[in-house]
């Protein structure tokens, strides 16, 4: 219970002659620095170990109020400050961030009575705390707990501060560390309340007293819509943080998160009780916590899943420290789809888990109804030959046999150990990877030819045969005078792998890019950030095979239910139909079609040759 009124004699505190803003005279104060001891003159009370801690900038010098003790030792156990700023929610903050919990806002900040006055009785430390909080909002700053004094282990005396008293400690800067030069927000603001433990008689209760309240600032005070701001009027509640992660693992950024939240609540829109900023701080918090357990708590997955299920393969490697360097890991499903669909792979490490910079490799390939299947899934310490090399390895051991292609980028790292450890692999580079670099390279020697220039790599890219494109090559590179360009040697020397006359004795599966696995990079994308640990990291992987399944149970589905009506009725037709999925026997029946376009004819008598008519009505050569 507050006493709010004013008793006989009592004075009101907009009365600024009850208002004490001044310390005793005669109080001195001299600091042993060998002992880090502050040793306090209190006239007739005899004070011992006062100590300093925390770096407190200020120096006591103001007296103790005489009915705290009577004739009595003081045993000051602790004096403490707190230094550290813009901290949502810590055991150690400045800032005391339950105000929002502690007070109903519409109730209380409607109240124009909120004054503290001298002489102002409080049953609880915690009571005079969260009323002068409220006087706090209503001018314009917030305030924290400041020094205090105890008696034989219990509190006799409290400050509330202003949260820009003090000064600013000296920063020792570490030039070798990354370190933030904030700006302090304090200014020796010496606006404070204090309160002090007092017992009049026997039979009344211990009760807390307001016997100093300093009003003046020496800074300019916010406005309404300025101070709900402060950190020390922030706060996310444990409700608000479970919804938080809970929205988070769902793929919401942290502002469409926050913009749930304001629905659900029915906030005005920046109202709630917190900030964007505010969040990631607390993403951070939690992150530093797991972090320490974090690769222990991905291999315990791994080891979970392979004794649920015996299909689950995984293998890893430590350092030297024994911290984990590489691992690599394909639930059953993914091993099945492997052993059906992994005549074809795509490689890529294009994505990186930002939490640890680790490179994230996933191989994918393409199922019966042409959708992206995953076969497995890598986190690299690097991207070294030996670590390619190592995951190569790996993925041949655990899976049971090579596949017959292999696409990637552009790496030559990767290129180098494709051809140790996949020696009957034919590797393809994904020309998309190629063409992009091609307007850094070119655009600016070739200018208005560049697009010209485009057109004819094109022409050269698809042609049939190898012979055309040893007679092509040439030609196009003379037209633009690019003999000597060494980007344009460079590509001639892997011609083999990028070149589709290279490439066309091999099976594709119409795969020339490493989009697929872009596609499953992007999916993934959408549920983690750079503060995503690797235990749920594997789980939005696991997320995004789930996704797979669903979508092949769908076409499996659409099989059942939906009938291909036949362009054709020839026998051959009617039994790839019997035999192949719809997307299937759709590639098939384009293919069907195109070979009515073939004729074999006889040419000098002595050559059969085959040839197809082509748009422009004349015979083309095929072999």
């Amino acid at each position: 219970m507050i006493n709010n009124t004013m008793g006989e004699g009592n004075t009101s505190t907009r009365d600024m002659s009850t208002i004490n803003n001044t310390m005793g005279e005669g109080s001195t104060s001299t600091r042993d620095m060998s002992t880090d001891k502050i040793n306090v003159d209190l006239n007739e009370y005899p004070i011992e170990d006062i100590s300093l801690e925390n770096g407190y900038s200020g120096t006591v010098s103001e007296h103790f109020d005489h009915d705290i003790v009577a004739n009595d030792v003081l045993e000051v156990e602790e004096i403490e400050t707190y230094e550290k700023e813009n901290i949502v929610s810590s055991s150690q903050n400045i800032e005391i961030n339950e105000f929002a919990e502690e007070v109903d806002r519409d109730e209380t900040y409607n109240e124009t009575n909120i004054v503290p006055f001298v002489g102002q009785i409080f049953l609880s430390e915690e009571e005079a705390f969260a009323f002068y909080k409220r006087y706090a909002y209503q001018h314009g700053f917030s305030v924290r707990k400041g020094r205090f004094i105890k008696r034989n282990g219990i509190m006799r005396r409290r400050d509330f501060f202003c949260h820009r008293e003090g000064r600013s400690s000296l920063k020792i800067i570490e030039p070798l560390k990354e370190q933030r030069n904030r700006e302090s927000t304090r200014c020796e603001c010496k606006a404070y309340l204090r309160i002090s433990l007092q017992k009049s008689h026997d039979i009344f209760p211990s009760e807390w007293r307001v016997t100093k309240f300093v009003v003046e600032h020496n800074h300019v005070l916010l406005t309404q819509s300025e101070v709900r701001f402060l950190p020390a009027n922030r706060t996310i509640s444990e409700d608000d943080i479970e919804r938080i992660f809970l929205l988070k693992e769902g793929g919401l950024s942290v502002r469409q998160l926050m913009r749930v939240i304001e629905l659900e609540k029915n906030v005005k829109h920046g109202y709630l009780p917190f900030i964007e900023r505010d969040i990631r701080n607390l993403f951070v918090k939690t992150k530093k916590k797991f972090e320490r357990n974090d690769a222990k708590d991905l291999l315990k997955y791994c080891e979970d899943a392979k004794k649920s299920c015996s299909k689950f393969q995984y293998a890893y490697t430590l350092d030297e420290e024994r911290r984990l360097e590489h691992i690599f890991w394909s639930p059953a499903s993914c091993s099945d789809w492997y052993q059906k669909y992994g005549d074809v792979v795509v490689f890529d490490t294009t994505y990186k888990v930002n939490s640890y910079e680790m490179p994230f490799g996933i191989f994918v390939g393409m199922n019966s109804h042409g959708k992206t299947v995953l076969f497995g899934c890598a986190l690299l310490r690097n991207e070294t030959i030996s670590a390619f090399r190592w995951l190569m390895k790996t993925f041949i051991s655990l899976m049971k046999k090579p596949p017959k292609t292999i696409l990637t980028d552009q790496d030559p790292w990767m290129k180098e150990a494709i051809s140790k450890d996949l020696p009957s692999t034919k590797h393809s580079f994904c020309i998309w990877h190629i063409t992009f670099k091609f307007s850094s390279w070119f655009n600016a020697i070739l200018r208005d030819k560049y697009s010209k220039w485009c057109s004819d790599f094109y022409e050269l890219y698809k042609l049939e045969t190898c012979e055309e494109f040893e007679h092509q090559w040439p030609k196009v590179v003379a037209k633009y005078n690019l003999q000597s360009n060494k980007h344009v040697k460079g590509l001639y020397e892997i011609r083999n792998y990028w070149a589709l006359a290279y490439l066309r004795d091999h099976f594709f599966g119409g795969m020339t890019t490493t989009g697929r696995s872009e596609s499953i990079n992007a999916f993934i994308k959408r549920f983690i950030n750079s503060h995503t640990s690797l235990s749920d990291f594997t789980k939005q992987v696991d997320v995004a095979i789930d996704d797979i399944k669903q979508k092949e149970d769908h076409d499996i589905m659409l099989e059942k239910c939906k009938r291909i009506n036949l362009k054709l009725m020839s026998p051959l037709q009617e039994q790839a139909h019997g035999v192949l999925t719809r997307f299937a026997f759709q590639k098939f029946q384009e293919e069907f079609e195109r070979s009515t376009q073939y004729s074999i004819h006889h040419e000098n008598g002595i050559c059969w040759q085959c040839s197809m008519w082509n748009d422009t009505s004349e015979f083309r050569k095929e072999s």
